[in-house]
């Protein structure tokens, strides 16, 4: 691809002021940007034979210009409008313009709106490249702005100097390039952190709790935060990585698979053991986690190997086992929630 040039002012493109001169019109800031390039346009040819023979039929015609066949593009039909003899609407004599057009029965309200960048491309024959030229604003196409293009799009002494390479033995070819800029996001997701939510306290009772130091570890039943469901899982004796005396806790999120693919859950949260005496406060802890697909957390939770020394569970003094019975709770602070968006929400942003 060849070395891209900036230019400013020219070519203007139509739907800047036009009453206005060019050193003054919006067009004066205008931003155009011209290269040269090997590859063929994306998404249309016009090739034109006999241009000067069009050049007559143009100009005794009362549009005074050439329109393309429909071609499809970016969810919208779309056709070329060019005016060899320049677009005399806009006072353009001494160049070649060039207009994208937007079909109308492709048009189905007032709201409807395409918002496009779009580039121009003139081949060079003698150089086998083509000339391209880029407008660099988003243009918005709707029911009453059909069309966008460039009023100069090329000197018609440069185009017509043979040694140019744009028309040789009468013969030349447009194309374009048209890159739609509209949402086509199908769906999409909010992400949100909610304080407190509701039903965020769950105790759990285990009674018997001496006989369960023989077990590996104990769940309670699955309760709901938000839209997630959560166990706490206990190890009586503690697990592999717990110090002699001690016992393990952690939270487990037990359904990850019913969120979307990928998703993740954040969570801020208390564990406790509490005292059954009034004047003791609980133990606790305060911890932070990511629960995401492939985490160590999903397969063993969040929470402590050493969570509190059995010796203190059992004292007496502090009322934490009373009549074997153990009380344990968890609050959860934070916690984040994923919605779907669906097109029809994406479309009201």
């Amino acid at each position: 691809m060849g070395k891209k040039r900036r230019i400013i002012v020219f070519p203007k493109s139509h739907g800047d002021d036009d009453s206005a001169s060019p050193s003054t019109s919006a067009s004066a800031s205008a931003s155009f940007v011209t290269s040269t390039r090997y590859e063929k346009p994306i998404h249309y040819i016009l090739k034109i034979q006999s241009f000067s023979l069009l050049k007559e039929a143009v100009a005794s015609s009362p549009c005074q210009r050439f329109e393309s066949q429909k071609f499809y593009a970016g969810g919208s039909e779309w056709k070329l409008a060019l005016y060899p003899n320049g677009d005399r609407r806009r006072d353009v004599s001494d160049h070649i313009s060039l207009y994208l057009v937007r079909v109308e029965n492709n048009i189905l309200s007032t709201t409807s709106e395409v918002n496009v960048v779009f580039t121009f491309l003139v081949y060079d024959t003698l150089r086998g490249k083509y000339l391209t030229v880029q407008d660099e604003k988003m243009r918005q196409f709707s029911a009453t702005k059909r069309e966008w293009g460039i009023e100069k799009l090329l000197p018609l002494n440069t185009f017509s100097d043979a040694s140019n390479g744009f028309l040789v033995d009468d013969c030349c070819v447009f194309g374009v390039d048209i890159f739609v800029m509209n949402c086509n996001v199908e769906k999409g997701e909010v992400f949100s952190l909610i304080k407190q939510p509701n039903n965020y306290k769950y105790t759990w009772k285990l009674d018997n709790f001496s006989k369960l130091l023989d077990c590996s570890f104990w769940e309670c039943n699955s309760f709901r935060v938000e839209n997630c469901w959560w166990k706490i899982r206990l190890f009586p004796s503690g697990d592999w990585q717990a110090k002699p005396g001690f016992f393990s806790m952690y939270l487990m999120l037990s359904n990850l698979i019913a969120h979307p693919k990928g998703a993740q859950v954040y969570v801020e949260y208390e564990m406790a053991v509490l005292s059954q005496l009034e004047a003791v406060p609980p133990v606790k802890e305060t911890y932070t986690c990511w629960f995401k697909s492939g985490c160590i957390e999903i397969y063993k939770g969040c929470g402590a190997s050493n969570f509190m020394s059995l010796s203190d569970l059992k004292e007496r003094t502090k009322g934490y086992l009373v009549n074997d019975t153990l009380v344990v709770e968890v609050k959860i602070n934070v916690i984040s929630t994923i919605k779907k968006l669906y097109r029809s929400q994406i479309l009201l942003f």
